[in-house]
């Protein structure tokens, strides 16, 4: 048993991350050994390759708002372990994630050796979750999956609304290969008499409408090209329904994942108003995706890894204006670099290189050498490379720091704590 709050998450983020996923039988048995709290409360389930984190935000600040107790579910932190499991926008406190723990524990130990298995983390962190929802007698749960879809921790549950915030390429490993095949995970949290509300390349809507006919589920897509967004450094406001609301976040795709949030509200509670919903969305804070927290010098910062989430991030930039960015960047071994690169050399002025202590770091000499732009270097140290571009920066100047939300949130903590 855990005496503080720090034992108890050292043993959550010690419990060995298990390789791919078969089935949902061991998380369905231990689900069914706490009973089952998950059933206690509504539940929106989000998924996406990108977006997924916001949307749920945003979900989850409409029904508040409306005046709905909401849990939410989100993976993985910025800045605390605590920000994975909240209620009406408060934290789990650090009481109640050691009552919990204290709790699971020895039934987590139980199970591992009754079934010469092991509950992996991000179950044990689900089934915290769940059981935190349902101490706290939420109305609702807007719950984010972990990875994919259809054999992520998160898919026991039968949700009242999913939302797949948008569909592209990462983790192929895991995924697959193909766009559909990615699709087809995705896809995967959309069950039997379910609505789904989703944003995707037209190119995937046979496949997202055959499904949602086999499985009896009702559809509600959003083209994106039809929405009209104005966006600058400091909100962007988009009209949708004939109505303009505005939200304290940059970037054309917040536009649209708060359009998906909007939806599946709306569904949950028909009578949400377009009011009530401009009121949520002015409250919303959304650390590490083009945050600003700097202005002079501009200084962004995005947790964007993946090739669908830099397209977003470039072309939001360009829209907003022609800066050119001093770009801080690195990557996991597991990403598309040199596709990631070649797309930001298009606001580059300069590249800094480096890398972060993380064993799944790609080797940033490799990195260096895939940047085609000859104003480059390379810094190992993340902290001394980003001191290096601000000691002498002109006040002028802008800086853009991205790469992965690993990267971004101890560059984040470095900078805000200086």
């Amino acid at each position: 048993m855990f005496n503080s709050v720090e034992e108890a998450i050292y043993w959550i983020e010690h419990i060995k991350r298990k390789d791919k996923r078969i089935n949902l039988n061991r998380m369905n048995s231990l689900l069914k050994i706490l009973g089952n709290p998950e059933k206690s409360y509504k539940k929106i389930h989000i998924a996406g390759t990108n977006g997924k984190g916001a949307t749920t935000e945003m979900t989850s600040s409409i029904l508040i708002e409306q005046g709905y107790k909401v849990g939410r579910f989100v993976s993985p932190y910025i800045l605390k372990f605590n920000e994975r499991i909240v209620v009406n926008k408060k934290e789990i406190s650090d009481k109640d994630l050691l009552e919990l723990s204290n709790y699971l524990f020895p039934i987590v130990e139980k199970y591992n050796k009754e079934n010469d298995d092991i509950i992996p983390f991000f179950e044990v962190v689900t089934a915290l979750g769940f059981l935190y929802f349902k101490k706290m007698k939420v109305d609702i749960a807007c719950i984010e999956c972990g990875l994919g879809g259809l054999l992520d921790a998160t898919n026991v549950i039968n949700a009242d609304c999913s939302i797949i915030a948008s569909i592209g390429y990462d983790h192929m490993k895991t995924l697959g290969n193909t766009i559909e095949e990615i699709a087809y995970h995705k896809l995967g949290i959309v069950k039997n008499n379910n609505h789904l509300v989703i944003q995707c390349d037209r190119s995937l809507l046979n496949q997202v409408k055959k499904h949602c006919e086999d499985v009896n589920a009702t559809l509600d897509y959003l083209d994106k090209n039809s929405i009209k967004i104005k966006s600058n450094l400091e909100y962007t406001e988009f009209i949708y329904d004939n109505y303009t609301f505005k939200i304290n976040l940059i970037g054309n795709f917040e536009a649209y994942n708060a359009i998906l949030a909007i939806k599946a509200a709306k569904y949950i509670d028909k009578t949400i108003t377009n009011e009530t919903i401009n009121r949520a969305l002015s409250n919303i804070f959304w650390p590490g995706r083009l945050e600003i927290i700097s202005k002079k010098p501009l200084i962004i910062l995005d947790g964007g890894h993946n090739i669908s989430a830099i397209e977003e991030v470039v072309d939001s930039l360009k829209k907003i204006n022609d800066n050119k960015y001093i770009i801080l960047y690195t990557a996991l071994s597991d990403k598309e670099s040199k596709k990631v690169l070649d797309k930001l050399d298009e606001i580059a002025e300069e590249f800094v290189i480096t890398t972060i202590d993380d064993p799944r770091a790609k080797d940033p000499i490799e990195l260096l050498n895939e940047v085609k732009n000859k104003n480059k270097r390379l810094v190992l140290n993340e902290f001394e490379a980003y001191d290096s571009i601000i000691q002498n920066i002109d006040k002028n100047k802008n800086v853009l720091i991205i790469g992965s939300l690993h990267f971004v949130s101890s560059l984040r903590d470095y900078i805000l704590n200086k």
